[in-house]
């Protein structure tokens, strides 16, 4: 097989992080990115998917066309492949501390013919080496394995270009509890990172109490299915976790300014607390978001991952391309809503099931008649004063209907 993996200098190439990644290739290789795709399954921070969240203003449809330089920074044994297969105009850079991981990235280039895609072996904190700067930057899963987080950012703040948007997910703190109890465990007994120890661990987690906090995640944990997996969930040396004022301070901290969750449908009350619930009025209603997003987190308590994406905190690009909805802004009433569902539930009306939209794997949202008809136009032209109109449902209800949508991350906003 042929390789143009270019090998910048790795200083730190014998660090615990870099050897566990070269012994346990993660996450678990993908063999065929057709067959992937095919499978229906989809990643929560791609550009082609999310770019009406990521550029409200248009950008990556009027101006870029598609053909925009992305980089996935700690791409692991996928990330980069799937980024160049799926954004085929796109040019994009994958870097990573492991030669096994990159190789089988090596792998899917070759396969796929990728010509779009470039591969280098080297540090986050090395990246501005390369000489490019980048419109998109995805870093999910790595940041809160640095030693240093906020150098690792910084890194990528210098390389981020002005109207740029970084997707970062980081481990979250409240979920995970259960799982640093076994990762302390593990590491007070003396347990490394051989194949004899993945059986050993293995067999302490038959031994778990049902009623252990590290229980709910490990049932739905797919890493488990794989000893690389179970490495990187329960013996990786070096692991942060952050709450939602976490995630929102490193960013403050390296130069970012917070845009928005990638799923806000964990980070409001609207999609969790039952209507009419005096909790869920009182954060609903609640003047300052960002004040809600941490109670929320401690409302869902099982919050393993924040992921979310932010710009320059100094771009003009950034305020010039908030999104408002509030009805008192005039602004409001000017953006498109946009859908962003991947099902309809069409009604039964002889067995009583109402419409419903859905966002898989969120659950579906049923609508009353007069929400249908305001969804019916939300076409991706008519703006929400058009909607209004057309509709014939009056402007506080389509207000309401669509904040609630829009808090539950069923449908984004141009502006």
């Amino acid at each position: 097989m042929s390789s143009d993996i270019s090998n910048a200098s790795v200083p730190n190439a014998t660090d615990i992080v870099a050897a566990q990644y070269e012994q346990w290739i993660y996450p678990e290789p993908i063999q065929d990115l057709e067959a992937y795709c095919a499978d229906g399954k989809t990643d929560g921070t791609a550009v082609h998917e999310n770019h009406w969240m990521y550029w409200p203003d248009g950008w990556y449809q009027d101006q870029a066309k598609e053909a925009i330089d992305i980089l996935v920074a700690g791409c692991g044994a996928n990330a980069a492949a799937r980024y160049a297969y799926k954004h085929p105009k796109a040019r994009v850079v994958g870097i990573d501390l492991s030669s096994q991981s990159l190789a089988h990235e090596q792998f899917l280039k070759d396969k796929h013919g990728l010509a779009n895609l470039t591969l280098h072996q080297m540090p986050i904190q090395e990246i501005a080496s390369l000489g490019q700067t980048f419109d998109f930057i995805e870093s999910c899963g790595v940041i809160h394995h640095l030693a240093q987080p906020e150098e690792g950012l910084r890194a990528l703040k210098h390389v981020l270009r002005p109207h740029g948007v970084i997707a970062l997910m980081l481990y979250g703190q409240f979920g995970r509890a259960g799982i640093y109890m076994l990762q302390d465990l593990f590491r007070r007994v003396g347990v490394g990172q051989t194949p004899q120890d993945v059986a050993f661990v293995r067999s302490v987690l038959q031994e778990l109490s049902p009623e252990h906090l590290a229980v709910p995640m490990l049932k739905t944990a797919q890493d488990l299915q794989y000893d690389a997996g179970l490495v990187d969930l329960l013996l990786h040396p070096v692991d942060q976790a952050y709450t939602v004022k976490g995630c929102l301070d490193l960013l403050e901290s390296t130069g970012f300014r917070f845009r928005g969750w990638v799923d806000p449908y964990h980070y409001y009350p609207e999609g969790q607390i039952s209507e009419g619930h005096p909790l869920r009025e009182l954060l609903a209603n609640h003047p300052n978001e960002a004040e809600v997003w941490p109670l929320m987190e401690l409302f869902h308590g099982r919050l393993a991952m924040h992921t979310f994406y932010a710009r320059h905190a100094d771009s003009p690009f950034t305020d010039a391309t908030q999104v408002t909805v509030d009805a008192n802004d005039p602004a409001f009433w000017q953006q498109v809503p946009i859908r962003r569902i991947n099902r309809v539930h069409h009604p039964d009306w002889a067995a009583g099931k109402m419409p419903a939209i859905q966002r898989v794997p969120f659950p579906p949202l049923a609508m009353s008649i007069e929400e249908s008809k305001v969804f019916n136009e939300i076409d991706g032209s008519h703006t929400v004063a058009a909607v209004v109109e057309i509709s014939g449902v009056s402007k506080e209800k389509v207000h309401q209907w669509l904040k609630l949508l829009y808090r539950m991350g069923y449908l984004v906003f141009q502006v």
